[in-house]
């Protein structure tokens, strides 16, 4: 499977959510100015934790942001594209180092 196909399973059939690539990001990125959708994916460093408190939730959060930016901005920059000025995820997938998912993002307008 390739990563970015990640991006459209259907999370809510329970078969979908294991066997997947391992210790994977994956994230659909839509520029508002264009309509255009571009599907990123990147292996992580297996930082999964148990989320038990409020404080490891807001690391977390911080630590998705950080990698949401970096494989952004590589994008673009690699590809020698100007990044767009506006744009927003639509759907950000996690998996773990046992191929599963971990984390699930969609947006409620796309």
């Amino acid at each position: 499977m390739e990563h970015t196909q990640l991006l459209g399973l259907n999370f809510s059939v329970k078969e979908n959510s294991k066997n997947l690539p391992k210790n994977i990001y994956a994230i659909k990125v839509l520029d508002y100015d264009t309509n255009k959708t571009f599907d990123l994916a990147i292996e992580h460093d297996g930082y999964c934790p148990e989320l038990s408190s409020d404080h490891i939730l807001s690391n977390f959060g911080e630590y998705l942001c950080n990698v949401q930016y970096k494989i952004i901005e590589d994008y673009f920059r690699l590809n020698e594209v100007e990044k767009p000025k506006s744009y927003t995820s639509i759907c950000e997938v996690v998996t773990d180092e046992n191929g599963e998912l971990y984390y699930y993002s969609r947006s409620a307008s796309k």
